[in-house]
């Protein structure tokens, strides 16, 4: 594509070109904003990051052989010794992304959905898949989980770099998919990696504490979720649906964003006046069963998934699809079909008394760890919870998530969850420094010995849950900038292999 076209798209005039545009035409054979991924003829976007400025690898993008340049307007980058076009603007992020999305034709499926929020956004695009797959429509839909569908040990981005999110789309459009869903990020958000994509139904599951390593504050990090309803989503009164959590407290923040658009609201969630209502949960040792009011009718709904928290992200799943246009009889058939995700309270061994079970789940907030282990401590026996924290992220999180596990555990197995270059042991004591009161403690640097202490003290109970949180889908331990093959999973079944007196693998 020639960039005079791509800027026209774009909406960029000529007067971001530092000088005079090129007379000759300036055919572009692709863009990035990884210096690295430059070939002869490519548009480089220099994008500022959080540990280092876009403009440290414009040299190496025009040795590379890039054709042109795009850099933040305040940028001291001297044209004269790059020899190539320069277009300057104020939001490289921003326009990059708006040319990937012209760069593929702005192709992609018909109907889009993005999940965002704290919790949950994993387990709602996966449970909005299967309820279209159910419902006979072609889907695509991505997320955290491109890890384990791309055989790799750790994920990378919950939202794509723009480029493949727009690549990610046209090509679902062109294997047929007619709808797709996707994971909004705070940070994919911020950096406006979805910007461009004409998105008809966003979802927010919740809003807790997160990343504020990143964003510096909760009200920053809420702005970001925020930017979903008042940037992202489309502005057509006809097609556009926010789906919000009536119970959460960023409820009213995020309506007001798009009730000042003029769009409309689906809410899910216990209030009364919920779109979607949650009216009664009895859970069992298989699952539980759920009443729901759906535009005024109830139904009875049994799903095999663990925790009124995953109810409330059917709910949100369930409001999605119905915002889709799928008939309700069709969609409310498809809810006892849902299968749990991969590392999301995903139950991985019992014990074979009958009376305890293992669940892995990728709690790793505050908020996330809470709901996990109130799902299990309505069950009987004791609950004993393996965690750490990251290295190099939140650190006001961590004794905090001390204090949750001492609140609602028996028995706490502190342990490390991807150090990275941080001291391993002092990001425990900051854990440790949280639990207070009479509760069982221990810390283990090695996560596979924490976890066999755990499931060795609940065989020798006889009866309760071990919460293996933090880590989920993850096939990889991050220490330094190694990252070491672990899995929570496997090391739960290996447990069972070598005690099959009293554990015995179930999924």
């Amino acid at each position: 594509m020639e960039l005079s076209e791509l800027m026209r798209q774009v909406g960029l005039s000529e007067n971001v070109v530092d000088g005079d545009m090129p007379k000759k035409p300036c055919v572009l054979q692709g863009l990035t904003c990884d210096s690295r991924a430059i070939q002869p003829g490519f548009l480089f976007v220099a994008c500022a990051g959080s540990h280092a400025h876009g403009d440290m690898y414009i040299t190496d993008a025009v040795a590379r052989g890039a054709l042109a340049i795009m850099l933040e307007r305040a940028s001291t980058m001297d044209k004269a010794q790059l020899g190539v076009v320069v277009l300057r603007v104020d939001n490289p992020r921003r326009y990059y992304a708006l040319m990937c999305a012209a760069w593929f034709g702005y192709r992609q499926p018909s109907t889009l959905a993005a999940v965002t929020g704290t919790n949950g956004k994993t387990s709602v695009a996966d449970f909005v898949a299967q309820l279209w797959r159910h419902a006979g429509v072609q889907e695509a839909h991505w997320g955290t989980l491109d890890v384990l569908r791309q055989g790799t040990h750790h994920a990378t981005l919950t939202t794509p770099d723009a480029y493949d999110v727009h690549r990610r789309l046209a090509h679902a459009q062109e294997e047929g998919a007619t709808h797709a869903v996707l994971e909004a990020s705070s940070h994919g958000l911020a950096q406006h990696r979805l910007d461009g994509a004409r998105v008809d139904i966003a979802a927010m599951t919740n809003m807790s504490r997160d990343h504020l390593d990143y964003h510096g504050d909760m009200d920053s990090y809420v702005a970001a979720k925020r930017r979903l309803f008042t940037d992202v989503l489309v502005d057509d009164k006809k097609r556009a649906v926010a789906v919000l959590n009536h119970d959460d407290d960023c409820y009213e923040r995020m309506r007001e964003a798009v009730v000042a658009r003029g769009l409309t609201v689906m809410t899910y969630g216990r209030h009364e006046e919920s779109t979607i209502r949650l009216c009664d949960v009895r859970e069992d040792e298989e699952g539980q069963a759920f009443r729901v009011r759906v535009h005024s009718q109830e139904h009875t709904v049994r799903v095999s998934l663990v925790g009124e928290f995953q109810v409330m992200n059917v709910l949100c799943a369930l409001s999605v699809v119905l915002a889709s246009g799928i008939e309700q009889s069709r969609v409310l058939a498809g809810l006892p079909h849902l299968q749990g995700v991969v590392g999301r309270m995903q139950r991985v061994a019992r014990l074979k008394s009958g009376d305890g079970g293992v669940y892995v789940d990728y709690a790793h907030t505050p908020d996330g760890l809470a709901r996990a282990l109130k799902a299990l401590r309505g069950r009987k026996g004791m609950v004993f919870v393996v965690f750490g924290c990251g290295g190099e992220r939140d650190q006001g999180k961590r004794a905090m998530m001390g204090s949750v596990a001492a609140q609602y555990a028996d028995g706490v197995v502190v342990t490390d969850d991807n150090p990275r270059g941080e001291d391993a042991e002092i990001i425990r004591k900051q854990i440790v420094e949280g639990i207070k009161g009479d509760v069982q403690l221990v810390s283990y640097g090695d996560r596979g010995q924490a976890i066999r202490y755990a499931m060795n003290q609940l065989a020798r109970v006889g009866s309760g849950s071990v919460l293996v949180a933090g880590k989920g889908h993850e096939r990889g331990q991050i220490v330094g900038t190694q990252v070491v093959p672990f899995d929570d999973t496997e090391v739960v079944r290996e447990v069972c292999r070598t005690d099959a007196q009293h554990w015995e693998v179930v999924s």
